[in-house]
């Protein structure tokens, strides 16, 4: 879901700049119903594919069968068979920050068309943090940008045991979303939905890092922000019960 998809979805960011975080939510909800019509009802050939992705992530990326290696899979098994290059610089621990000075290097230019930039979860809470995570994501958008490629963000989700992070991980992505016009995945608001209406599907390994089924969602939330389409009906399931991936796609 990307700021270039619709006008409800920027009304959505405006209203969240505001404050008006449920009104911000519905008019998600909205916009889900509505792409999911058009996935439906769309011809394939027309819809946008990207051919090269990277990943600059942490464990949350790596961890439990990895979610570049996990949405390689939804794209192999897909209807429609693309030729996407899956890739990923991950390094545990790391911060935007980091990413900047020592994952993503100019060389790389011309080679990534989207860059998918994956940091820490709690350093988009308030604070000294809260700054240097807004002030990363734009040296990164910067530095991305003049490599020729789209920077996305990876929003990520609130550790196990602690829901309410959401709600500042969220404040945080949706407002640097909103200044520098880069595209926000928003995989944290998916694990906090999964989690309230599935309570049965356990997404969380440990305190913070991803389940098998976790990853799963990770990757099927990408799939359908990156190739607009959705991910339902896909006979990929990884290592996860079949049952429980059908309802996470």
């Amino acid at each position: 879901m990307g700021v270039s998809w619709s006008a409800d979805y920027q009304r959505g960011l405006t209203v969240a700049q505001g404050g008006d975080y449920e009104t911000a939510l519905v008019e998600r909800v909205l916009l889900k119903k509505q792409v999911n019509k058009n996935f439906k009802n769309s011809d394939d050939s027309k819809l946008y594919s990207p051919t090269s992705v990277l990943f600059l992530g942490n464990s949350l990326t790596y961890y439990n069968f990895n979610i570049p290696d996990t949405l390689s899979g939804l794209i192999k098994n897909y209807q429609i068979i693309f030729g996407a290059e899956i890739s990923q610089k991950s390094k545990g621990g790391y911060e935007l920050h980091d990413h900047y000075r020592y994952s993503f290097s100019l060389k790389d230019n011309g080679k990534w068309e989207i860059i998918i930039v994956q940091g820490h979860s709690k350093e988009a809470l308030t604070g000294h943090g809260k700054e240097l995570f807004c002030s990363s994501a734009r040296l990164l958008k910067k530095k991305i940008t003049s490599a020729g490629a789209r920077m996305v963000l990876f929003m990520t989700w609130a550790y196990w045991g602690d829901a309410s992070m959401i709600n500042e991980i969220k404040k945080s992505y949706l407002k640097i979303g909103n200044e520098t016009g880069v595209q926000v995945v928003p995989v944290g608001l998916e694990f906090s939905s999964v989690g309230e209406k599935y309570s049965h599907i356990n997404l969380y390994s440990d305190e913070r890092h991803p389940s098998n089924e976790g990853t799963y969602l990770a990757a099927c939330v990408f799939f359908a922000a990156l190739f607009r389409r959705t991910p339902e009906g896909s006979i990929f399931f990884g290592s996860i019960d079949p049952d429980q991936a059908q309802i996470l796609q």
